[in-house]
């Protein structure tokens, strides 16, 4: 069921009439909420439901054990063999057959004989829901957040369906406490969360699908068919495609999730005006970004143990946040790409301090276009492809025919708005929440009429549902 489907919004107006007419009823509306919660996911597999109330019932049970053992070794075993669990399912379906396929390639000069692929079948969200069971865990270890007694309300934080399946990572300090308070929804919480929504879905529909439909996906299949400038252009319109689906995704998670009176963080701050990698990450995926920082980079070491360590501790993280999107080798170069690219940073900035020897907009120009050369390898499938890429862009052959004027425009148009002040962004949504309801019932029908016009036959899915 996706978020840009009629199906959702029937099933989404559904809930929300009878969350809303309970919202007196604390435990029911609750109820509602998590019964919902467990139909959405049921609606991908219904066979994976098992898969989600098995580990949310482990983390559930190993966070209380946390809680009830002293400081030492078997508490930290507790906590190991926590992770290791959610660590263990998310390697099981999501790399079993990647490692099975590169072994057998490599071993097949040796004559060795070695185990087909399984043809698994990858749960939807299962990157997502395993990181908040590690965090959560860590957390009650570290003590930073109390063990959760009601499993009630637990599986309502691991399975709340506006996060389910691509996020953003919410962490258990940041919405459980919530569901005990009293439900509060005002005229400008509910403007608020409708713009949200709205400036989703043309994220995701007008922006992100149209450019795929009618750029981006012909020419990263087939580049030879492309001149350069076409090639070019399918690079740039990719790098505005992801962002408009991912973050046009969270966006709708963030609105929906208001609507039922919860607030869940940020998850992108126009990332393309970022002047260099740190900011990017700063501003891209957020609650990845600070997740693997938390329990993945400063476990390594972070910054407190030299240059040295800083850099490999960099370069590590950014490597498996590279395959944690996927089973495939252009993920982990992407990641390394990243890595490298953190670390040349970092030790610039030692070497130099906060001292600048360009002026910020080349700073932004440089990065966006290191972010682009990147997005090529998270695009394509292999490295062979992404060699494709580059090598028809440096080909430097001319034409525009496969560039209509649409297109351009379209690109013409995210650019900018990739690239207008925050400010305008911020007084654009505060504009729409204090709008009288006619008018935004009026822009409703017009974002309605938009998303017609640009949608294709069938919604397409968001890109990170795959991970």
């Amino acid at each position: 069921m996706l978020f840009n489907s009629p199906e959702f919004a029937l099933f989404l107006v559904a809930v929300l009439l009878l969350y809303w007419a309970l919202r007196r009823r604390v435990q029911a509306r609750l109820w509602v909420l998590l019964v919902a919660s467990y139909y959405f996911y049921a609606c991908w597999d219904v066979r994976f439901l098992l898969l989600l109330f098995g580990i949310t019932l482990v983390d559930w049970a190993l966070a209380l054990a946390l809680a009830r053992t002293r400081p030492g070794a078997w508490r930290a075993v507790a906590c190991a063999v926590g992770v290791g669990l959610n660590l263990g399912l998310l390697g099981f379906w999501k790399y079993t057959d990647f490692l099975l396929d590169n072994l057998r390639v490599a071993l097949a000069g040796l004559g060795v004989r070695t185990p087909a692929s399984l043809g698994l079948v990858l749960p939807v969200g299962v990157s997502f829901f395993t990181f908040q069971g590690i965090s959560y865990l860590v957390d009650v270890y570290r003590g930073d957040v109390a063990a959760e007694r009601s499993l009630f309300r637990f599986a309502l934080y691991k399975a709340f369906f506006p996060q389910l399946v691509a996020g953003p990572i919410v962490r258990a300090r940041d919405i459980v406490a919530e569901f005990a308070a009293p439900f509060r929804l005002t005229g400008r919480d509910f403007g608020a969360a409708l713009e949200l929504v709205l400036g989703g879905l043309v994220k995701k529909v007008v922006l992100a699908d149209f450019l795929a439909a009618n750029l981006v996906d012909r020419v990263f299949d087939f580049p030879e068919r492309f001149s350069s400038l076409e090639v070019a252009a399918a690079v740039y319109g990719y790098g505005l495609q992801i962002y408009g689906d991912f973050s046009g995704y969270t966006d709708i998670a963030i609105g929906v999730a208001r609507l039922f009176g919860f607030e869940l963080r940020p998850n992108f701050r126009l990332p393309y005006q970022a002047d260099g990698l740190r900011d990017f990450w700063r501003r891209w995926h957020i609650s990845l970004s600070t997740w693997l920082r938390d329990y993945l980079y400063v476990p390594l070491g972070g910054s407190r143990h030299g240059s040295l360590r800083t850099v490999a501790a960099l370069s590590v993280t950014m490597l498996l946040g590279g395959l944690w999107h996927g089973a495939r080798w252009s993920f982990v170069w992407w990641g390394a790409l990243h890595g490298v690219g953190l670390a040349l940073e970092r030790l610039w900035r030692q070497a130099r301090g906060e001292r600048r020897l360009l002026p910020r907009p080349v700073r932004v120009l440089l990065t966006l276009h290191f972010v682009l050369g990147a997005w090529v390898l998270f695009r394509c499938q292999d490295l062979e492809t992404a060699g494709a890429i580059f090598g028809r862009i440096l080909a430097f052959e001319p034409g525009v025919r496969n560039l209509p004027l649409a297109i351009v425009g379209l690109l013409a148009v995210g650019w900018v708005a990739c690239f207008l002040p925050e400010r305008w962004r911020a007084r654009t949504a505060d504009l729409f929440t204090r709008a009288p309801a006619v008018a935004q019932a009026a822009a409703v029908v017009g974002v309605l009429y938009l998303l017609r016009h640009f949608a294709g036959s069938a919604p397409a899915p968001f890109i990170y549902f795959q991970f």
